[in-house]
Order: structure tokens, then C-alpha cells, then sequence
């Protein structure tokens, strides 16, 4: 019998509300390691931007020091959290946080290290964002998540790491361009300088016209990296490791690199793809499957990349 639109509104809320309550379950034993954490979505984002409470989520987005992700990942390792190794490869672009799935109850916890779009060092990114939060009470537990400027901030990074591709996001932010006044984006703005963010902060904006006219108030530069771009348009995660690979310093490191893409370790194809997980003899199908994957993407992605390089040097 097909799910009714009410059905599936009521499972999203309950699931929310499992949500919060892991939250809460996971900031309170941080916090007895004296592991300092931030929520950056959930909770504080909805109560912000949805009185409604019609905005619903998925996971928990914990910020933590850089010096603290071994400890983070061994308690919620103790707590039965599992880690998917998709971006765990070697040489790879750095990662902004790691996704834990408690999977028995269908349940995750992006650990933050930094916040994606910032360029300066995780422990810049700590200092500046720590000084930008309030708390909140999250089923009786107290949850420090950021304040208006840091929200706004948020919102804006978070807009430029997915463009289009997914409502949620661009939704967020023209919300968040309708009820929060121009001086609180100007803190934001102050904020992004600070931690290295201005080029996706800016383009972030500047994906909705109203944005596109504070952007242009507050006089945002308008030139932003191939990364930052890529990410704007939407761009598939190949083009990205394309834009990648192009960073590396040698044929050989590009070689090798390119190598660990096609054919990672054990860990990561059978995360990637169940075929991996149905035994030895069913291993090597896997990884001729990620090959031909690959190399059925790899048109498209090399044309997004080449369009999105010439709007860059235009």
C-alpha cells in the first residue's frame, strides 16, 4: 500500500526526533571527555529558519578541534558508530568531516574538523567559529550551536558546497536572506575573511538574486577558485577529483593517485558498492565495475570541468 504524503511527514518528524535525541546522547558523553562540540545544523538551523518545524534532517553536523577528531571517533566508535572509508584514500582531497552511521538504528554523525569552503587551518576555523555560538536545550541536554552571524555563515558555505543539486540547502539560504538583517551578514562576511571562506561565501550568495544583491552591497568579490565553482555548479564528485589530480606535482603522483581512485583498498570498494561485500570470488566484478563506472562519467565530467574553467577566466 503506497505511503501517504502524512505518513511520510510523520516519519520524517519521528526520525528528527531520534535525531535529537542521539544528539543529545552524543554531545553529553563529549562533553564528560571534555571534547568541546558544536551543532551546526539540526536543531539550531530549524528553530532558526522553520518555526513550522517543516524542515526536517537526517544526521547530526558536530564541529570539533582538529586535535580532538582521534578521541571524537574512538567514543563514537564506543558508542557502536560505524565510519564509511569513501574519503579516507591517501593523497586525496582534504576532508571536511566524516560520516558515522549507527546503522541498527539508521543514524548518522558528520564529524567536522573544519567547515568546507574555509581555507584557513581547522584550529583558525575553531577559534573564530567558537567565538560565534550560544546553546540551546536539545531534549535536556545542553548543545552549543552557532549564534545569528555563524548561522549565517553556515548557511552560505553550505549553499556553495552543493549549488542546486540538492533543495534543501538553497532553500535554507533564501530563508535565512529573508529574516536576518544586513548587519548580521556583515558580521558574517567579517567572519568568512577571517577563516578564508570569502570566495564561497560570496558565491554561496550570490546562487540567489536577493543574495546576489547583498553580495553586491556589501562589495563581495566575485572571483572564486575551480573548486568553489565546480561545487556552485553542482558539479558530480569526478569532476572534482579531476580538478584534484590536475593539483598534484608530478606525472608520477598523478599516475598513482589516479590508480588509488580506480582501485582502492578492500575497505573502501565495499563501502562503495554491495557487489564488493558478497565474497572473495565476487571482489574483482567490483572493481571492473568501478573502472567502467568511471569511465562512463568521465565525458561529462570533463566537460563541466573545461565549462566551469572558462567561467572562471572570464
Amino acid at each position: 500500500m503506497p505511503t501517504t504524503d502524512a505518513e511520510s511527514a510523520l516519519a520524517a518528524a519521528v526520525h528528527c526526533l531520534r535525531t535529537d535525541a542521539m544528539t543529545a546522547e552524543v554531545v553529553t558523553r563529549l562533553k564528560a571527555e571534555s571534547i568541546r562540540c558544536i551543532s551546526l545544523k539540526g536543531p539550531g538551523l530549524v528553530r532558526w529558519l522553520y518555526p513550522d518545524m517543516s524542515r526536517t534532517y537526517r544526521d547530526s553536523d558536530l564541529l570539533v578541534p582538529e586535535a580532538e577528531i582521534p578521541r571524537a571517533e574512538a567514543l563514537l566508535e564506543a558508542l557502536g558508530f560505524v565510519h564509511l572509508p569513501l574519503d579516507d584514500l591517501p593523497g586525496d582531497r582534504p576532508w571536511h568531516a566524516h560520516l558515522w552511521r549507527l546503522q541498527a538504528k539508521n543514524l548518522g554523525v558528520d564529524l567536522h574538523r573544519t567547515l568546507i569552503g574555509c581555507t584557513e587551518p581547522p584550529e583558525v576555523v575553531w577559534d573564530e567559529v567558537t567565538a560565534h555560538t550560544e546553546t540551546i536545550d536539545v531534549q535536556g541536554a545542553e548543545v552549543e550551536v552557532l549564534n545569528a552571524s555563524g548561522r549565517a555563515l553556515h548557511v552560505a558555505l553550505h549553499a556553495a558546497q552543493d549549488g542546486r543539486r540538492l533543495g534543501k540547502p538553497i532553500q535554507d539560504l533564501e530563508r535565512a536572506l529573508a529574516r536576518t538583517p544586513e548587519e548580521t551578514w556583515v558580521e558574517a562576511a567579517r567572519l568568512a575573511q577571517v577563516v578564508g571562506a570569502e570566495e564561497s561565501f560570496g558565491t554561496g550568495l550570490r546562487l540567489l538574486p536577493a543574495g546576489r544583491e547583498l553580495a553586491d552591497r556589501m562589495a563581495l568579490s566575485k572571483t572564486a577558485s575551480l573548486e568553489v565553482a565546480l561545487r556552485a555548479a553542482a558539479a558530480p564528485q569526478l569532476a572534482l577529483t579531476l580538478e584534484w589530480l590536475s593539483h598534484r606535482p608530478s606525472i608520477f603522483s598523478k599516475i598513482a593517485f589516479a590508480l588509488r581512485k580506480l582501485f582502492p583498498p578492500r575497505a573502501f570498494i565495499e563501502s562503495w558498492t554491495p557487489l564488493a561485500r558478497r565474497g572473495a570470488f565476487v571482489l574483482p566484478l567490483a572493481y571492473v565495475w568501478r573502472l567502467v563506472w568511471c569511465i562512463g562519467r568521465l565525458p561529462s565530467a570533463l566537460l563541466i570541468l573545461q565549462r566551469s574553467r572558462r567561467a572562471v577566466r572570464s
